[in-house]
Parts: structure tokens; C-alpha cells; sequence
């Protein structure tokens, strides 16, 4: 039964594999007040190998529920909540500690992009979205660290990724019913921490 399942154990040399995880995320810049993390989910494909040495390159192909809560008013025109869909392709250079190759633990530290695929805003206590296709940019870079760790078969991962992009089109016609005004003409930055187990 053992041998049914070296595919997925790791290789020193050239790993292909799938990130299942959560986190938290919330906006940053002042375009909007008060901003509290939102709970979300992700998952990917990914591949890392050998440079020379220590040395390696990460790369994955990824989708990320995130967005943001706010602590705002509760009433039915306050904005409650963000959510943000994004396909991400996260590149970074690891570096190994220590000398275990069969269970190593890797320093990560790189970049990327995200897509941005749908959007939507939830005010007051309502559950159900009511603005859909918020005017936010498709895409943005961010800047990410973090380390990765394999037990064998199964590792964790724990990383935190900071936008660098402001998503924020300014162009909140049909938003005048929103409280409180989302047209401030400031900033909309993501940041995120995601905890997840690698196959």
C-alpha cells in the first residue's frame, strides 16, 4: 500500500504538487473605513525544484476567495463586506535549512499577480450581494514570505502576501446609495496570511 502512494511523497529535486488552505485579507488605503479581515479559501497547483544546492524556485497557479469586512453602522445602506475573487500565480525563490532533504524546511520569498474575476458588496446584515462587478482594476502585483515545510507525503505552508497595486478605478457612478461613500478617490490595496497543507 505504500508504494500506491510514492507519486505524491516529495522529491528532493523537482516537486509538483496541490495547496488547500484559508485565510484572512481586508483592504488598506483609505478608500474605505474601518476594514476587518474577511475569512476565505484557496487552492492550487504548484511546482519547485532544485537550482543548485539550497537554492530553489516556487511557482503555482492558484484561486483566492478574499476581500474584506468592515466594522461599520449595520444599517441596510452600509457597506459590510467586500468579496473578491482572484486566480493568482504566486513566484518565489526558497531557500533550504538545514540539511534534510526528505523533510525540508524552506525560507520563501518572491512575488507575483493576481487576477481579479468577480467582485461584489454586501451592505447592512443582508447576506446577499447587492453590487455586483465593483469598478476595481483586473489586475494586480503583490509581494509575498513566508516558509514551507514537508512531514513526507504532507507539509504546511504559511505565507503573507502585500499588495502593491491600488485596485480602486475611481468610478463609483451608481454607488450613491452606498454609505459611506465609496468615491473618495483614495487607495484600495489587498494584503492577506494564508495557512494551507501541501500535497
Amino acid at each position: 500500500a505504500q508504494e500506491d502512494f510514492d507519486f505524491i511523497k516529495y522529491n528532493p529535486k523537482s516537486k509538483f504538487g496541490l495547496r488547500l488552505g484559508a485565510g484572512i485579507s481586508a483592504v488598506r488605503g483609505g478608500n474605505f473605513q474601518k476594514p476587518t479581515p474577511y475569512f476565505g479559501y484557496a487552492a492550487g497547483f504548484y511546482h519547485h525544484g532544485r537550482i543548485k544546492k539550497r537554492s530553489y524556485f516556487y511557482y503555482e497557479l492558484s484561486a483566492r476567495f478574499k476581500g474584506s469586512n468592515f466594522n461599520t453602522n449595520p444599517d441596510s445602506n452600509t457597506y459590510s463586506k467586500l468579496a473578491l475573487f482572484y486566480t493568482e500565480l504566486p513566484l518565489a525563490y526558497m531557500y533550504r535549512l538545514g540539511k534534510d532533504e526528505e523533510k525540508p524546511f524552506f525560507l520563501m520569498a518572491g512575488g507575483g499577480g493576481g487576477l481579479l474575476v468577480k467582485s461584489s458588496m454586501l451592505l447592512g446584515p443582508n447576506p446577499i450581494p447587492k453590487h455586483f462587478d465593483l469598478p476595481l482594476k483586473t489586475g494586480e502585483l503583490f509581494v509575498m514570505t513566508g516558509f514551507h515545510k514537508y512531514f513526507g507525503s504532507v507539509g504546511l505552508q504559511l505565507n503573507a502576501k502585500w499588495g502593491l497595486t491600488d485596485i480602486n478605478r475611481n468610478n463609483w457612478a451608481g454607488f450613491e446609495d452606498v454609505k459611506p461613500s465609496p468615491d473618495q478617490k483614495k487607495p484600495i490595496k489587498n494584503w492577506s496570511i494564508e495557512f494551507a497543507l501541501i500535497f
